[in-house]
């Protein structure tokens, strides 16, 4: 489903700076502070980091860990596809989501296009681990889990 009422799944880091973004709308901007944000959200401070205000006070969120300019059905397909995380987004983050990046066209091929891209480096991942020696069973676990996923959804 794609749209503006689509289901929207999203990792913890991301949910970290929404509710750090409504933290910072909602305050007063005299007694704001990233301790104040990180307190009142439970948030991790590290993650306030991916949040920008430019000059006129609108906000930003900024994934710093593979930053680079790509059509926004790249960035999208995260949020629209729900192929990141297995915590369902509220309708009020969903909300928040579609204000901060704007009303936009998405191009539905596009968006499959990311999608398959995305599947197809996860399972890539996913399976390597599985092959390596290096790494614990815990890990192991997951990535079993994840990879078996990517067939499933």
């Amino acid at each position: 489903m794609v749209g503006q009422n689509a289901p929207m799944r999203v990792p913890a880091k991301v949910d970290y700076a929404i509710q750090a973004a409504a933290e910072l709308a909602a305050a007063d901007p005299a007694r704001l502070t990233s301790d104040h944000i990180a307190t009142a959200q439970h948030t991790p401070a590290k993650y306030l980091g991916n949040i920008l205000v430019d000059d006129s006070g609108g906000l930003f969120v900024v994934d710093w860990d593979a930053p680079l300019l790509a059509p926004a059905e790249k960035d999208l397909v995260l949020v629209l596809s729900g192929l990141s995380g297995e915590h369902a987004a509220t309708d009020a983050q969903i909300a928040l989501f579609w204000r901060g990046y704007g009303a936009r066209p998405v191009d539905p091929v596009a968006l499959e296009f990311y999608r398959c891209v995305r599947r197809l480096e996860d399972i890539t991942s996913f399976a390597a681990n599985l092959l390596r020696d290096d790494v614990g069973e815990a890990t192991r676990r997951d990535d079993l889990y994840w990879f078996v996923r990517q067939f499933s959804s």
